[in-house]
């Protein structure tokens, strides 16, 4: 049932990926067409993966990729800049 299209997305195909994925906030596009997941843990994890089917969506979110351009802190640039001066 993990290739279901946007059609026939249901309720029950939702909560079975949630509960799969507990750390990721799971819905469906207001058009319907797409998911969407979002995580719920700040960490170094794309915070948002988008799919068009349920199994593109499984398959992602079981490798998702690295978060990109993240900002550093003021205590990590300090420390940068610490590590640098020496």
């Amino acid at each position: 049932m993990d290739s279901v299209s946007p059609a026939t997305w249901c309720s029950e195909d939702l909560d079975r990926i949630r509960d799969d994925f507990p750390d990721w906030r799971i819905w469906r596009s207001r058009s319907g067409k797409t998911l969407v997941a979002t995580r719920l843990v700040d960490d170094d994890v794309e915070p948002t993966i988008v799919a068009n089917s349920s199994a593109e969506l499984r398959r992602k979110l079981r490798s998702p990729g690295k978060r990109a351009g993240r900002v550093l802190t003021a205590e990590q640039v300090a420390v940068i800049v610490a590590a640098l001066s020496r």
